[in-house]
């Protein structure tokens, strides 16, 4: 007697469903939300001590002016420039990855926080005022960074878009180091205050917890199955 077909529907289901688990990312929609909202807190305590008082804006010019002193400080430009082409192009390639495996959310969420980092950083500096407490490097608002705002969020994309394969833990180590070189070189050559860069990172982790959890891209906490009633 021959074996039975197997169930070739539900495989393509069970397929379908680990391929959505693999971008999803390792934390319940309520504790991204409670990221996001931590990050929220930290850029106002950020704007609040180091933009508008006149002790934060002398530390971030005395911080400012040391950074200068970084080595390889003529290659702040390209740097600046660079990391966040290259992030951009690796979110382009890993976007087009998963929406052949038909995974159209996660790349829908990371493209939605690209283009509101970009764009809610260049308002919040044009709106937010800094109250002039002296000519510390110059009086011009520019907090926060739009620079590193975008790149953090092509950071966290990459990152979210890698998924479960191969070679995850080496790809978010690069990425990181990327985000790392990328915020020590947007302080040296004067082009951003240290607190502008803090801020636009922090625009950026807070736009991602709020639009993954919006979108339920944060893991399901298994329910709890009740015991079972021996009573009858």
């Amino acid at each position: 007697m021959e074996a039975p077909a197997p169930p070739q529907p539900r495989l393509a289901a069970s397929a379908s469903g680990a391929r959505r688990t693999a971008y999803r990312v390792p934390l319940t929609g309520r504790q991204l939300c409670a990221g996001a909202l931590a990050s929220v807190a930290l850029f106002v305590l950020v704007y609040l001590v180091e933009v508008c008082t006149q002790a934060g804006q002398r530390q971030d010019a005395v911080v400012f002016a040391r950074f200068q002193a970084v080595p390889f400080g003529e290659l702040a430009g390209p740097v600046r420039d660079g990391v966040p082409m290259l992030l951009g192009a690796a979110t382009v390639v890993l976007g087009v990855r998963a929406l052949m495996r038909r995974t159209v959310r996660p790349v829908l969420a990371q493209a939605v926080v690209v283009v509101l980092a970009a764009v809610g950083s260049e308002l919040l500096k044009e709106h937010l005022p800094r109250p002039y407490h002296g000519t510390f490097a110059y009086v011009e608002n520019t907090f926060p960074s739009s620079h590193m705002a975008t790149t953090t969020a092509l950071a966290c994309a990459v990152l979210a878009l890698w998924g479960t394969g191969r070679w995850r833990a080496e790809g978010a180590f690069v990425v990181l180091l990327l985000t790392f070189v990328a915020g020590i070189y947007n302080v040296t050559g004067f082009a951003h205050r240290p607190s502008d860069v803090v801020g636009g990172v922090l625009v950026a982790l807070a736009l991602e917890g709020f639009v993954l959890a919006a979108l339920g891209l944060g893991v399901r906490r298994p329910r709890a199955v009740p015991p079972p009633d021996h009573t009858g």
